[in-house]
């Protein structure tokens, strides 16, 4: 049976209040996985607590950071700081600089590009660098568009996934849900995506299979027996006697 996520979900307080509520929405609409966006200057201590809230409502939460950094110094220095403490690290992409470090580090797993930016797209020579990280496309530019008319947006948006399959780059969409009522059903994002260029089975593995090996990835490299890729500490048990 097809287990379906929501990488992108802003909260601006993760409490237990407002994640049960999360939880609940969830649940009806059939989502087993959200990524909760957390602020960058989240402790260990309140990264165990957000954890254990999770085990209690029984729909998985990954800890997400998103990064909008100004500048590329800005960018690796953010990257050293939160890649051991998130589950999943977004960089949101304002210039073509920005762009090229996000698409070609290895601790970065989504990138995204704003849809109303002047100075950067997603390009070919982009496309290129993006190895082991997706291109994430959130719906709520389309529910609620901002800056742009939602033909645009929809037009800019078909370009991007055009230019991610053309270049064998993996496609996330998620809800940029900023309360429980923006959730969307997984279903209903895929077929959006299918909209935007998705095949059918590419529009549904973008809301399954790709959010959940991008999680399961990144929990055995921040699990303490991670060596390095392909690697990691066993215990060995002593013989009896």
């Amino acid at each position: 049976m097809r287990k379906f996520a929501d990488l992108h979900v802003r909260i601006s307080e993760p409490n237990d209040e407002i994640l049960t509520r999360m939880k609940q929405v969830a649940q009806d609409m059939g989502i087993a996985l959200i990524g909760v966006t957390m602020p960058q200057t989240l402790v260990a201590s309140q990264i165990s607590t957000i954890r254990g809230i999770s085990a209690k409502i029984r729909v998985e939460v990954a800890t997400r950071v998103d990064l909008v950094p100004k500048d590329r110094n800005h960018l690796l220095s953010d990257l050293r700081s939160v890649r051991k403490r998130f589950e999943i690290v977004a960089v949101t992409c304002r210039s073509n600089q920005i762009a090229t470090v996000a698409c070609r580090d290895r601790r970065v797993d989504l990138v995204s590009f704003p849809v109303n930016s002047r100075y950067v797209r997603f390009r070919r020579s982009l496309a290129r660098l993006c190895r082991e990280k997706s291109l994430e496309v959130d719906i709520t530019q389309l529910v609620e568009p901002k800056e742009l008319p939602r033909h645009v947006v929809f037009s800019r948006l078909r370009d991007q996934v055009s230019v991610a399959k053309s270049n064998h780059v993996s496609i996330v969409l998620s809800s940029g849900a900023d309360n429980p009522l923006m959730l969307r059903g997984p279903r209903e994002i895929a077929a959006i995506g299918m909209q935007l260029g998705l095949g059918d089975v590419e529009g549904l593995e973008s809301v399954s299979e790709i959010p959940f090996e991008i999680v399961e990835r990144n929990r055995a490299k921040l699990s303490p027996n991670h060596v390095t890729i392909g690697v990691k500490l066993m215990k060995v048990k002593k013989p009896v006697g």
